[in-house]
């Protein structure tokens, strides 16, 4: 038959919780992991924000340029030519046949580059400039027994921003191969 022994059950320790020390190192795990990803994110959005304003300086610098560039690709003479000043005449294109003057010059001491037509006023080009250059590229040719120099081109170096390395340079090439006289 069977056995008529009673059999008792052992009910194992049911613990109601955690105790207050996991609960204490499980808040600071909690908080350390959300301090991280807070920083991080905040780095992360700082970083973005400067790149975006490198690049609408950037932008920027590059669009002065393009205005530069397209003055100086017609110039037919060039009246003064030194590293913060060129002045050369280009065709009028409401005119056919006359000319315009156009200076461009940058003020080393009010951080600005100047923009004048026909010697009007000049007008502000860009403001917190820190580095501007023009850097004649001439061409000696002999015809006959003259030597002229033309300008093939300029390179145009801007530095708009605080960083050294926020400035560009670009070569402009003359269609019209100015002459040039240098001093």
């Amino acid at each position: 038959m069977f056995n008529t022994a009673k059999i008792f059950f052992i009910k194992p320790k049911i613990r109601s919780g955690f105790s207050l020390v996991e609960l204490v190192i499980s808040a600071f795990l909690v908080a350390l992991i959300a301090g991280a990803v807070s920083l991080a994110l905040y780095q992360s959005h700082q970083h973005s924000d400067r790149t975006r304003i490198d690049l609408i300086r950037l932008q920027r610098t590059n669009k002065i340029l393009q205005t530069i560039a397209e003055d100086l690709r017609w110039a037919r003479e060039i009246l003064q030519f030194d590293e913060q000043t060129i002045s050369f005449s280009t065709p009028d294109p409401d005119n056919i046949g006359a000319t315009l003057e156009i200076t461009y010059q940058w003020n080393e001491y009010q951080y600005a580059l100047y923009q004048s037509v026909e010697g009007d006023y000049p007008v502000l080009v860009a403001e917190n400039v820190n580095f501007f250059i023009f850097q004649a590229d001439v061409v000696e040719e002999k015809l006959g027994p003259k030597t002229y120099s033309y300008l093939r081109g300029v390179t145009v170096t801007i530095q708009i921003g605080p960083h050294v390395n926020d400035g560009l340079q670009r070569y402009i090439e003359c269609y019209n191969r100015p002459v040039y006289q240098p001093e």
